[in-house]
């Protein structure tokens, strides 16, 4: 019998859900920014890979940072994924992650 795994997320995971989810509410982005963030917070709370959303995220939004057609409020949210990536470069899960990306999200 199959069932569903309950995904526990550190501290500094939840800081980085939740400003996804926050900026996906706001106001002040485009429609196809809001899509992505909302489907990437979907694949997140289903694998809970934060590495791996991380680089989605930054895959999605690159483009536009590079053509500075982004939002304002999702250009800042790529600069954090930027260091965020590097911060965690080689990490996937666990204390050092979550100590990692706690700075960088809880701000």
């Amino acid at each position: 019998m199959f069932y569903k795994k309950e995904i526990k997320f550190s501290d500094g995971e939840l800081a980085f859900l939740d400003s996804i989810y926050n900026l996906s509410m706001s106001a002040e982005i485009k429609s196809d920014e809001r899509n992505i963030l909302l489907s990437a917070k979907k694949e997140l709370e289903k694998t809970g890979n934060v590495p791996k959303s991380i680089n989605d995220l930054m895959n999605s939004f690159r483009l536009g940072a590079v053509q500075r057609s982004l939002s304002k409020p999702v250009s800042e949210f790529y600069s954090k994924l930027y260091q965020s990536n590097s911060a965690t470069s080689g990490l996937t899960k666990g204390v050092a992650l979550s100590t990692a990306l706690l700075p960088i999200w809880d701000s």
